[in-house]
């Protein structure tokens, strides 16, 4: 009586520059927090009603979108889902709220001494390449992301070739 839906587009960190550290993880969260037609109330307010689930991912290879919701409510969680995924809106608010959470969890996790081993041993056996980093990012990196630099950091992942739905 349940179904689940996937869609995994490649990313993450593999998509990441030392400068723009971050930028997956903050534009997969933004994914539910807008889009063209619905703000975040109304999105969150529709999960809610149909009493399923919808949230983003990041990970170091791969980021994307995923709802699981009864069997009845499937079109209509489809169309929420398609929505997000296709037509975010990235308002400049909740961009600001994101940053802030994001920003704080980096703080939470550097106070975490397996955080600091974990972090001095990803930079020891990646030196050159973006498994180095952590999907939240650095403090420097964040804050100068902008809303265009998510729209285009999306426009430029979200292709036929570049995307699994399951």
């Amino acid at each position: 009586p349940f179904v689940y839906v996937c869609a995994a587009l490649r990313g993450g960190l593999l998509s990441e520059t030392e400068q723009n550290n971050g930028i997956t993880q903050l534009m997969s969260d933004l994914l539910t927090r807008g889009t063209a037609k619905r703000n975040a109330p109304e999105i969150a307010r529709a999960i809610e009603n149909l009493g399923g689930s919808l949230s983003p991912f990041c990970g170091r290879n791969s980021f994307g979108l995923q709802f699981s919701c009864l069997a009845q409510d499937a079109d209509a969680f489809m169309d929420l889902f398609s929505d997000c995924l296709l037509n975010p809106s990235f308002p400049t608010n909740e961009l600001e709220k994101q940053r802030t959470i994001q920003l704080a969890a980096i703080q939470e996790q550097r106070e975490q001494p397996f955080f600091i081993a974990d972090e001095s041993l990803r930079h020891t056996l990646f030196p050159h390449h973006p498994y180095q980093w952590d999907n939240l990012g650095v403090p420097a990196s964040v804050e100068k992301i902008s809303r265009g630099d998510i729209t285009n950091h999306l426009a430029s992942h979200l292709t036929r070739s570049n995307i699994v739905l399951s």
